[in-house]
C-alpha cells in the first residue's frame, strides 16, 4: 500500500498534520495505537480543564454569600462531574472522527515503527510513505523506585481524575500539572503539599508571577515547599508515607496520595528509530529547523522532540511540516511568540521572555505592571487578585514578554500574540481601545505604565 504521507501518532500534533495534508491533497494515512486525541484529550488538557471547571463552581457555591445569595446546604457528587469531563472527551473525540472521515484520511490503530525512511510497519504489514511524520508524543516521568499504581500513587494519566479527592495530598513537581493538580484538589477539600525542587514553583516563568501565586495558594491553604525533594515513600494500599528534604529539616507526612507532576519524557521506543539512525537526546528527537530527521524524508513534530511541549504548539509544527512537503514555504514558527497558560486560579498566561530572561539577554528593559484591583470588570466579578505585567526594550518599546496572573486571563494571549508576532510596541497596546469594562483593559494599562501614563493607578 502507498501512501503520500504518514503519520504516527493521533495526538494534537498527528491529528491535525493528517487533516492538513489530505486538505493537500495528499493520500494520507494516520496510525494511533491508543486514543484518537492522545494524551491532550484524554487525558491531559481537556479532562483537566473540564475537572478544573467544576472546582470553580464548587468554589463559586462556597463564595456566594459574598454575592448576597444564601446557600444553606449542598452535596458534592464527585462521580457525577467526572460524567460531565467525560462526556466533554467524547464529543471532542467525535469531532476529530468525523473531520478525519471527511478528509477521507485513513485512520489505523495498532502499532507502528520505522523500517526505513519511506516505509512503516503497522500491525506486522509493510506500507511505504513518501514522507513519514512522527507524532508519538510523550509520557509522564516516573520517579525510579516508585510504580505509579493510580491508587497510592497517580499521575495525569494514570487515577488522578479517577477517584474522589483525598483528604491529603503530596504533589511532586511545582510546574504546570503540579500546580493545577494542586489548586482542584484543594478546591475539593483536600490538604495539599506541592514539593517543588526548584527554588521557587512555575521555575519558568516571571518570577513575581510565581511570587504572588505561592502566597495565593498558601492563603488557600495549599502547602508550598521548594527547594525540596522526596527522599523516602512507604506505600499501604490506597496511601503512602512520604519523608520531605525541606530546607528545614526532613519532614514527615502520614496516609497521602501522591501525585507525581516531575516532567515528561519523549515516546521514542518501539518505533524504529535506529533504523533511520536518529538522533536522541534526554529522551527527546533532534530535528533540523525544518523539524527533519537526519535530513531524511522523516519529520518529528510535538511533544516527542521537546521544543515547548505545548498542544498548541505541536499543531503549529504539524502544519508547518505538511506545508513544507508541499512545497509551499510556510513561514518559520516564532517559538518566542508561543503563549503559556496555567489553569489553577488565579490562571497565570504569558507570552514571550521573563524579566529576567530578557535582562539575561542584555536587554535594557523598561516594565510595566498593572493591578488586577484596579480593574472595574475584575471587582465586578469579585476576582480581583493578580496583576499585569508588560516588558518591553527601552530602546525602541518593543514588547519582549508579557505576563498575566488573574481570573481567566488566558484568554487575552491572543491580543498579546499577535503583538509579538508584530514586534509591537507598549506604544501600540496603549494607544488600543479596549471594551469596558473588560478583564483587557489590564493590558492596555501595564503598556502604558511602562512609561508612567497608566490611567486607572
Amino acid at each position: 500500500m502507498e501512501y503520500d504521507i504518514a503519520i504516527i501518532g493521533a495526538g494534537p500534533g498527528g491529528y491535525v498534520a493528517a487533516i492538513r495534508s489530505a486538505q493537500l491533497g495528499f493520500k494520507t494515512l494516520l496510525v494511533e495505537k491508543d486514543a484518537v486525541g492522545g494524551v491532550c484529550l484524554n487525558w491531559g488538557c481537556i479532562p483537566t480543564k473540564a475537572m478544573i471547571k467544576n472546582a470553580e463552581v464548587l468554589q463559586t457555591v462556597k463564595s456566594a454569600h459574598n454575592f448576597g445569595i444564601s446557600v444553606s446546604s449542598f452535596q458534592i457528587n464527585y462521580q457525577a462531574g467526572m460524567e460531565r469531563v467525560w462526556d466533554v472527551v467524547r464529543k471532542l473525540t467525535n469531532g476529530i472522527n468525523g473531520l478525519l472521515k471527511k478528509h477521507q484520511v485513513d485512520l489505523v490503530f495498532g502499532d507502528a515503527s520505522l523500517l526505513d525512511d519511506h516505509t512503516i510497519s503497522v500491525n506486522n504489514q509493510h506500507i511505504n510513505s513518501q514522507s513519514i511524520i512522527l507524532a508519538t508524543g510523550a509520557s509522564p516521568n516516573e520517579i525510579p523506585g516508585i510504580e505509579v499504581d493510580g491508587r497510592a500513587v497517580v499521575n495525569y494519566k494514570n487515577g488522578l481524575l479517577d477517584q474522589s479527592p483525598p483528604d491529603n495530598a503530596i504533589v511532586l513537581g511545582g510546574g504546570a500539572i503540579g500546580i493545577e493538580s494542586a489548586w482542584f484538589l484543594a478546591a475539593y477539600g483536600s490538604k495539599v503539599t506541592v514539593i517543588e525542587t526548584e527554588d521557587r514553583i512555575l521555575p519558568r516563568e516571571d518570577k513575581e508571577i510565581s511570587r504572588y501565586l505561592t502566597r495565593y495558594l498558601e492563603k488557600q491553604s495549599i502547602e508550598i515547599l521548594s527547594n525540596s525533594q522526596l527522599i523516602d515513600l512507604t506505600k499501604q494500599e490506597n496511601n503512602c508515607d512520604v519523608s520531605i528534604a525541606t530546607t528545614n529539616g526532613t519532614r514527615y507526612f502520614e496516609d497521602q496520595r501522591v501525585i507525581v507532576a516531575a516532567g515528561i519524557h519523549g515516546n521514542t521506543n518501539g518505533i524504529g528509530l535506529e533504523n533511520i539512525k536518529a538522533n536522541i537526546s534526554a529522551s527527546f528527537i533532534q530535528v533540523d529547523k525544518h523539524l527533519r530527521v537526519n535530513e531524511s524524508n522523516v519529520y518529528a513534530i510535538g511533544d516527542l522532540i521537546g521544543y515547548a511541549p505545548l498542544a498548541h504548539v505541536a499543531q503549529a509544527q504539524a502544519i508547518y511540516v505538511v506545508e513544507q512537503i508541499a512545497g509551499l514555504n510556510p513561514s518559520p514558527i516564532n517559538y518566542g511568540a508561543v503563549p503559556r497558560a496555567v489553569y489553577c486560579h488565579p490562571q497565570v498566561a504569558s507570552i514571550g521572555m521573563t524579566e529576567e530572561e530578557a535582562i539575561s539577554n542584555g536587554f535594557e528593559i523598561k516594565v510595566g505592571r498593572f493591578p488586577m484591583s484596579a480593574n472595574g470588570k475584575a471587582l465586578a466579578e469579585g476576582s480581583n487578585e493578580g496583576f499585569a505585567k508588560v516588558v518591553v526594550d527601552a530602546k525602541n518599546g518593543e514588547i519582549l514578554g508579557s505576563h498575566l496572573l488573574g481570573s481567566d486571563v488566558t484568554e487575552l494571549l491572543g491580543e498579546l500574540s499577535i503583538a509579538k508576532i508584530l514586534d509591537g510596541t507598549n506604544l501600540e497596546i496603549g494607544n488600543l481601545i479596549n471594551a469596558h469594562p473588560s478583564i483587557s483593559e489590564v493590558v492596555k494599562e501595564a503598556a502604558l505604565a511602562v512609561d508612567g501614563n497608566a490611567i486607572h493607578v
